[in-house]
């Protein structure tokens, strides 16, 4: 599952982050990654960056993404703004810094083999090898004003591999990245994120930013709309991602949560806490063991329910910044990360 979407342009959000905009939440050192034990009822910062044998802090990196090897849950990497990519052998305990001081669009992870893993920048799709000692570049992105928007790795065939972009295309690689072929091109919007239906990986999803969600039964050989509406309007994209079933599917935009159980042919609206309009939706999660259970942050509150929205607690969010990305462990799902950034309204991330 996937991330918030992030921007279309990533460096214009680089440039906004230096830029003097105001600040609503968050200082400088309190940031990064936190993880709790006991599905959110406490929280603790987890910043430690080994570098030459000393302790270095991450608690001024702003979390763009956040993945867990489906082979090992040890094995946690994070994507920020600014500071590359980060990635934890001890489940969070400590880090280090794998990748270069740039804007982390998402990642994808190999699950044939632990030490290939993808990461996206706003123009380059990187690849290694070899545990992130050595990158290299496997998709380059050269038209003007085009930046690529996720990246997805087939959990059943590894050596397919998807790339979309700000221009409406979806790619495919079949060869874990080395050439590329544009299986769907969407006009005049941008896809936001893919995703792969974990039981069956014909079944995928492309999300656009304000265009709906598009479905592909047959790994993206053709495709068909399956978008939530209310009264005939597409509801804008924060976030998708697969349940626990075949077909399952959680769509979220900033105000609500509507839940498919056939592949996004029908939808359910599930009853938030917060009413509609009055608290912004960043971050989400679900166990993936559970789909009752449900996970989303705000500005400054963390929101769970056990019972599919029928009753929610509530609790302050354990950082001043806001939620940007939440992940579940899937072996232990009481465990649960959380991503962190300074809120702008003005930061394309939030949008």
């Amino acid at each position: 599952m996937h991330r918030i979407f992030l921007s279309l342009f990533a460096l214009s959000a680089l440039l906004l982050l230096g830029a003097g905009c105001t600040l609503r939440f968050g200082g400088a050192s309190e940031g990064g990654v936190f993880k709790t034990l006991d599905s959110g009822e406490h929280w603790v910062p987890k910043q430690v960056i080994m570098e030459a044998g000393k302790k270095k802090s991450m608690g001024n990196a702003e979390i763009t993404t956040l993945k867990i090897d489906s082979r090992n849950g040890n094995r946690v990497m994070a994507g920020t703004t600014e500071n590359g990519l980060y990635m934890s052998e001890d489940a969070g305990e400590t880090w280090s810094n794998v990748f270069p001081k740039v804007y982390i669009q998402d990642i994808a992870l190999d699950t044939s083999s632990r030490c290939v893993v993808y990461a996206l920048t706003s123009g380059q799709l990187y690849k290694t090898t070899d545990c992130a000692k050595t990158w290299t570049i496997t998709y380059n992105e050269t038209r003007q004003g085009t930046a690529l928007t996720s990246v997805e790795s087939d959990p059943i065939q590894p050596e397919i591999v998807y790339l979309t972009t700000s221009a409406g295309d979806v790619l495919k690689s079949r060869d874990r990245g080395t050439t590329w072929t544009a299986v769907y091109r969407l006009t005049e919007t941008s896809i936001a994120d893919l995703i792969i239906d974990r039981w069956d990986s014909n079944l995928i999803y492309a999300a656009t930013q304000e265009n709906g969600v598009f479905r592909s039964l047959n790994k993206g050989v053709s495709w068909e709309e399956v978008s939530v509406k209310t009264n005939d309007r597409i509801l804008p994209f924060r976030w998708i991602g697969t349940l626990s079933r075949k077909g399952g599917l959680l769509y979220v935009n900033t105000q609500g949560m509507y839940r498919s159980s056939s592949m996004g042919t029908a939808w359910e609206s599930i009853p938030l806490l917060t009413p509609e309009g009055e608290a912004e939706i960043l971050a989400v999660a679900v166990n993936p063991q559970n789909d009752d259970e449900l996970l989303y942050a705000t500005q400054s509150t963390f929101y769970r329910t056990t019972d599919g929205g029928a009753h929610w607690i509530a609790r302050h969010l354990p950082s001043g910044r806001a939620g940007s990305v939440m992940l579940v462990d899937p072996y232990n799902v009481t465990t649960v990360y959380l991503g962190t950034m300074i809120y702008r309204a003005s930061s394309p991330f939030f949008r």
